[in-house]
């Protein structure tokens, strides 16, 4: 359920989905490590309304407990919905992000 649309459109989505999910550790040395993580909500029957999640990160080791970590995002909507003020987000989002993480 959306909570603004167009005039005259539904504010209700109903459909069902497959949800296939997948991740891939690599221990490229000792303090790199490479994680992918790709899932998907694919709508069946209409295949068009699929929405795509990837993550891929990069992490250093350079404390014994603290990683540095880079991160490319990209989210893909099949079917964005029109807000009340005319306006379709775009079907692609990318994202870059720099971080320290602590494992503990």
């Amino acid at each position: 359920e959306f909570d603004s649309v167009e005039a005259g459109q539904d504010g209700t989505n109903s459909t069902a989905a497959v949800l296939p999910a997948t991740t891939l550790e690599i221990d490229i040395t000792k303090k790199v490590e490479f994680r992918l993580d790709a899932s998907a909500q694919v709508g069946v029957p209409d295949t068009e309304d699929t929405n795509i999640n990837f993550l891929a990160t990069l992490s250093y080791e350079f404390l014994k407990d603290f990683d540095l970590d880079l991160s490319l995002q990209w989210n893909r909507v099949g079917q964005p919905t029109t807000d009340s003020g005319g306006e379709t987000p775009t079907t692609d989002d990318v994202r870059l992000s720099f971080g320290i993480a602590w494992d503990f």
